[in-house]
Order: structure tokens, then C-alpha cells, then sequence
């Protein structure tokens, strides 16, 4: 169970020297395995858990060591934990211990406590510690974070945030979210407002074909359920066809206020569909997550997080530690997308968290990225309540 549960975690099962081996084959009996894990036999007792844990602690390829004991009749489990705690004692290396069982080893447990060595009730929980005590020294290697700072129109953005909440909207979405984008310098497709099939074929010539089509309503959120989104419209007769189709589909949704559709510049056919966003932590502050958008994200739940604010060390492991990451990084002779501009839209996600306090949450979906930059086609920004007065 514990080399399973370290095979799951970022700890390696180290491979002994040879020395190390030849130490544990001469103080061992001949059917016991010297090669980790080491199973020094179930009757072993204080004396040979002793010098089998001061061959091993030696070896330098080994870093820290978890030794497991079961209850035997014939073994006095306080002595063992007594050897295992002197041992370690001044060892330069940690050692955690796994007493399995309860009355039994109850007494030896508060032995290692007292010792101050880790005694957990099953390998697994053990594993998990020596995982979590090797990612806090990964971390305090790190170098030190480098703060970005953008060039960004505050004022403009505060501007569309004001006038929302003075027609009291609860949340951005379609022109005022692109609005918000746009006041941080993000990239997003040509976009016009099409009230008619008409005004929708003038501003597919504008935009240049091929466009997308996309209802235009506050209230509705998830576009493409409602199949109110029409991709890669190549030209008018297309285009008068899915605007009709949008429209209609639309209607059903009585409460719906529709203004009209959206027409837009399609991303690049090769550009890879992500989303990023912020949701706002009573006790942490805004969690930044990322991952691969559309239906990836709601089968495959492939998405890295850290909290805000970001440094540029964080977004560049937040794209690189997603599974999904090989594929933004090319295959089948594929160009990788631009990751510097992919990771410039995840430190604007988080710097607009950090400006802005009374936006709860933030999303920016989907983000189209490609080898030539990328792009945020659509986000929705949600308001918090204003707080009570208190005095």
C-alpha cells in the first residue's frame, strides 16, 4: 500500500546502492527483500529494525524513509519504536513511522510522539506527509516571485463597472464585458450588434468572412445549449439563414431579452479553445483557475489553480502542469500556441481581481489561443452585493 500511494504521489521509490544492499543481505535473513521497499520480515524485532534503518539512512541516494510495523506476538512494539526514534534521532533526514493497529501499538505511537517522530495510522496518510514535506522544499527553492504590472485603463474600466451597477445589473456580459477587456489591453475578435438579418449581412462585410453568430441576450448565459451559436458562416446565405435559425431558438425563452446577435471575427482554424477565471474565497481572495475550454472542460476537469495575485513563475506552471499541456505545445508537427501572450491574459485575469474587490467572479470563456497570439472571445464578470453599513 505505501509503494502504491507513492507511486501516485512526486515521491520516487529510490533504488539502493549496491553497498546498501550488501549491508541489509548480511544482517537480514536470506528471504527477506533487500530492495525497496525493504520487508525485513514480520518477526523482526527492536535490534533488527535498528540496524536495517541505520543501512538505509546511510545511503545517500535515499532522502527520507517511512518504516511500517504490524503487531506479532513475538515482537514488543514499544522496544521497536524506541530503536526507530533513537535512530532517527539527529539522522539529518525524516523519518516517519506507520504503527498499524490500535490497543496493541497504542503505547508505542506515544513513544514516537513523544520522540517527535510522525506515527500515522495507515501508509497512505504517511505517504501524504512526506509528499507535502517534499512540496514545501521544492518551494522554498523557488526563486522570488516577479511581480508584472500591465498597462491598463482603470479609470475606463471602473467607468463600465458604474454604469452597470447604476442600471442595476448584477453582472457584465457580451459589449460591457468586452468593454472590460478592452480597458486592459486584451486582445478580442472585431465584434458588431446586429438588431436584423440586414444590419447582421453589413456587418459580416465589415468584420470580413468567415464571422460566428451569436444571440445577444443578458440572460442568456450558456449560448451554445440553446444552439445559439453558429460557427465558421462562410458567406450572406449562410449567415441570413443562421440568424433566423439564432433568433428563433432564442424566443423561446420568454424571460430572454434579445437584442439582436452578435456577429464575430472567427479565431484562426487552429487556434486550441481554453477558458481561465476567478472566483472570489471568503478566506482566500480570488482562486485563478485554468484549462482546456468547450467540452474538454466539462468532461475532462483538466484545470491547474492558484491564488491571486499571480507572478509570472505561477502562470507559467499553471499552463504547463495541465495534461492537456502537450497539446498546446504542438503535436503531429503542430505550432505551439504563444504561451507568452497566453500567460500575459492569465496575469490580467488575476491583476483585475486584485483592482477590483467588488467583482465576486470573472470568466474568461473561451479564450482562443494560436501560434500568432491569442484572443479572449467572450467573458462574463459577476458583481458582489454592496456590504451592510455597519455602525
Amino acid at each position: 500500500l505505501a509503494a502504491d500511494a507513492a507511486d501516485r504521489s512526486l515521491l520516487n521509490m529510490a533504488p539502493l546502492r549496491g553497498a546498501t544492499v550488501e549491508a541489509l543481505s548480511a544482517s537480514l535473513p536470506s528471504y527477506a527483500a533487500l530492495y525497496n521497499p525493504v520487508d525485513i520480515l514480520g518477526d523482526a524485532d527492536a535490534a533488527r529494525f535498528d540496524a536495517s534503518l541505520a543501512t538505509v539512512l546511510s545511503d545517500t541516494l535515499v532522502h527520507m524513509v517511512l518504516v511500517l510495523f504490524t503487531p506479532s506476538p513475538y515482537v514488543d512494539p514499544v522496544a521497536v519504536a524506541r530503536a526507530v526514534a533513537a535512530r532517527a534521532r539527529g539522522c539529518g533526514k525524516p523519518v516517519v513511522a506507520c504503527f498499524l493497529g490500535e490497543d496493541a501499538v497504542a503505547q508505542a505511537r506515544e513513544e514516537l510522539r513523544q520522540a517527535e517522530i510522525p506515527c500515522y495510522n495507515g501508509p497512505e496518510a504517511a505517504v501524504a506527509a512526506l509528499e507535502g514535506l517534499y512540496r514545501h522544499a521544492e518551494w522554498k527553492k523557488r526563486p522570488l516571485p516577479v511581480e508584472i504590472c500591465y498597462m491598463s485603463n482603470t479609470f475606463q474600466a471602473q467607468d463600465v463597472l458604474d454604469r452597470a451597477k447604476a442600471k442595476g445589473f448584477s453582472e457584465l456580459v457580451e459589449f460591457q464585458a468586452l468593454d472590460m477587456l478592452r480597458a486592459y489591453g486584451l486582445s478580442t475578435p472585431r465584434t458588431m450588434l446586429a438588431r436584423t438579418s440586414d444590419e447582421a449581412a453589413q456587418a459580416a462585410r465589415s468584420v470580413g468572412y468567415p464571422v460566428a453568430l451569436k444571440i445577444a441576450s443578458p440572460q442568456i448565459h450558456h449560448k451554445s445549449d440553446i444552439g445559439g451559436i453558429v460557427l465558421g458562416i462562410e458567406n450572406e446565405a449562410e449567415l441570413r439563414q443562421a440568424f433566423l435559425s439564432v433568433t428563433n431558438k432564442a424566443r423561446r425563452y420568454k424571460d430572454a431579452y434579445v437584442m439582436g446577435c452578435l456577429v464575430q471575427q472567427m479565431a484562426p482554424r487552429n487556434a486550441r479553445e481554453l477558458y481561465a477565471q476567478f472566483k472570489r474565497d471568503p478566506q482566500f481572495g480570488p482562486v485563478v483557475s485554468f484549462g482546456l475550454g468547450g467540452d474538454s472542460l466539462a468532461l475532462m476537469r483538466d484545470t491547474s489553480t492558484r491564488l491571486a495575485p499571480l507572478a509570472l513563475l505561477d502562470v507559467g506552471e499553471m499552463v504547463r502542469e495541465i495534461k492537456s499541456y502537450p497539446i498546446l505545445r504542438g503535436v503531429r508537427g503542430e505550432e505551439p500556441v504563444d504561451f507568452r501572450a497566453l500567460e500575459d491574459v492569465l496575469l490580467t485575469l488575476s491583476q483585475i481581481a486584485v483592482d477590483f474587490p467588488a467583482l465576486e467572479e470573472c470568466e474568461f470563456n473561451p479564450i482562443m489561443a494560436h501560434p500568432g497570439g491569442v484572443m479572449v472571445v467572450d467573458a462574463r464578470f459577476i458583481l458582489g452585493k454592496p456590504k451592510a453599513h455597519q455602525g
